[in-house]
């Protein structure tokens, strides 16, 4: 709680806000250390700690890039809430970070997709949005990472249905948000062949790992593709004069 609070007075509050990708990094290093100082004695409180720490250093690279915004640091926080619920084997914890990882994804698409279509939807730009794309890639990787590193790491705390099922969710909202980032990223031309890479490289991922959702992923990046190569290869319609 003093973390979240710290990060929201930080991203509303701040007289500088050029200074929080330091900022971050400095708390980051702050928690590891401290971290170190209950490590003998107290477990709990040196993983809580650690998971914050890594989770304030995973944060600083995407606030950064992405102007700031602070949909990166709901997915951290949500990133750290599920892992340090896995660490300290806490079944609330990681559903709370589930949920809130759902949440910041969603707010993701609403605040950075949405408006992009809207405006490449009416022919009001056409350039890449390096922004959005930094925070949906972001949002893409925490939950391919959850749903494919979690899952086979701790597969004892993966049980129940609900959170198997939740988890295999999360690799699709993860290519879903990946389709969106790129889009974003790679505008017209460019589209096609983008997501045509994606498609073989999480072909080859899910051969490797043995993960059946990546090849039925990689099959809806491909077709994207093929829809895209003919969509923005067509000449335009001629009206007859």
């Amino acid at each position: 709680l003093n973390s979240a609070g710290l990060l929201i007075l930080l991203k509303y509050q701040s007289v500088h806000p050029e200074w929080a990708f330091w900022a971050l990094l400095a708390m980051g290093a702050v928690e590891l250390g401290l971290a170190q100082i209950p490590r003998a004695v107290r477990r709990g409180a040196f993983l809580t700690l650690a998971t914050i720490g890594t989770g304030l250093l995973v944060a600083a690279v995407p606030f950064r890039f992405s102007g700031g915004a602070l949909d990166a640091l709901w997915l951290t926080e949500a990133a750290t809430l599920l892992y340090a619920g896995i660490a300290l084997r806490e079944t609330l914890y990681r559903r709370m970070g589930m949920l809130a990882s759902v949440l910041a994804a969603i707010d993701v698409v609403a605040s950075q997709a949405a408006p992009l279509a809207n405006l490449r939807y009416h022919h009001l730009s056409q350039d890449a949005d390096v922004r959005a794309a930094a925070l949906l890639g972001f949002a893409a990787a925490a939950l391919f990472f959850h749903s494919h590193y979690a899952t086979r790491r701790w597969p004892s705390l993966f049980g129940h249905v609900f959170d198997r099922t939740a988890m295999r969710c999360f690799s699709y909202g993860g290519a879903f948000l990946l389709w969106l980032g790129l889009w974003a990223a790679f505008p017209g031309l460019g589209t096609g062949p983008s997501w045509a890479v994606a498609g073989f490289v999480l072909f080859l991922l899910g051969s490797r790992l043995n993960a059946e959702q990546l090849p039925v992923q990689a099959h809806f990046f491909h077709t994207s593709a093929l829809f895209a190569a003919v969509f923005f290869t067509m000449p335009p319609a001629r009206s007859c004069a």
